[in-house]
C-alpha cells in the first residue's frame, strides 16, 4: 500500500529477559514465522530489531531480545527465510554497551538490511541527531563501507526539538539595546569542537561592529 519493501517488528520482549533467553527465542520463533507468509503474500521483508530493555525500578538500560549480535544472527538464520532481515538501532547498540560498528561487523550487510539511526550518551535510549551526542559516527560510517551496505536509513532521531518557539522565546525574551546595535552570536559545532569558519565568523562581525 504504501510501497515499503521492509518493515521492522520489534521481537516479543514480555518477560525478564536474562533468565527467560530460551522460551522468548521460541516464543519469537512462533511469531515470525506466523509472519512469513504475509510478507511473502505482500513481497516485503520482515526485520527483526536489537533491543534494549529499561528498568522499572532503577532505570538502567540493559539487555533485550537481540541485543547481542550473535542473538539476532540466531534469530534470523534460525528462521531461514528471505523475508527476514534485521535491524541495527544505534542507541540500542551502546545503551546496552556495545558499539554501532562492531555489531554491523559482526552481523554484516547480508543479514542488516534496515537502520535506525540516532545518537546517545551509552546510557539512555536518547533518540537525539548524529553528532550531537556521544556516539563515533565517523567510525559508524566506516562500518557501513566495510559491510558494503546497501539498505535503508531511518532516522529515529525524535527527542532533538523538543521545545516550541514560545519556550525559547520566554527563555531568552528580547534584549534592552540601543538602537543600530549590532549582536555576535557564536557557538561551537554541535559536535562540540571549535571550527575555523565559527570562528571566523565571529572575528569578522567583532571587526566590523
Amino acid at each position: 500500500l504504501l510501497g515499503a519493501r521492509s518493515i521492522v517488528v520489534h521481537p516479543i520482549h514480555n518477560m525478564e529477559y536474562t533468565e527467560n533467553k530460551e522460551a522468548l527465542f521460541e516464543s519469537n520463533m512462533r511469531f515470525y514465522s506466523s509472519l512469513i507468509p504475509y510478507a511473502r503474500d505482500f513481497g516485503i521483508r520482515i526485520a527483526i530489531e536489537n533491543m534494549c530493555k529499561t528498568n522499572p525500578k532503577s532505570g538502567i538500560v540493559g539487555d533485550g531480545v537481540c541485543a547481542h549480535p550473535h542473538e539476532i544472527i540466531r534469530y534470523i538464520d534460525a528462521l531461514g527465510s528471505k523475508y527476514v532481515t534485521g535491524c541495527m538501532d544505534t542507541g540500542h547498540c551502546a545503551a546496552t554497551g556495545r558499539e554501532p560498528q562492531d555489531v554491523l561487523r559482526i552481523v554484516g550487510g547480508d543479514r542488516i538490511t534496515c537502520l535506525h539511526i540516532h545518537d546517545t550518551d551509552y546510557k539512555r535510549d536518547m533518540h537525539y541527531l548524529p553528532y550531537t551526542v556521544d556516539l563515533n559516527w565517523d567510525e559508524i560510517c566506516k562500518a557501513f563501507a566495510d559491510i558494503d551496505y546497501k539498505g535503508y536509513f531511518t532516522m529515529e532521531a525524535c527527542n532533538f526539538m523538543t521545545k516550541v518557539p514560545e519556550d525559547f522565546e520566554e527563555k531568552y525574551p528580547p534584549r534592552q539595546l540601543p538602537e543600530g546595535a549590532r549582536v555576535t552570536r557564536f557557538a561551537p559545532s554541535p559536535t562540540g569542537y571549535l571550527h575555523i569558519g565559527g570562528l571566523f565568523g565571529a572575528l569578522t562581525d567583532v571587526m566590523t561592529s
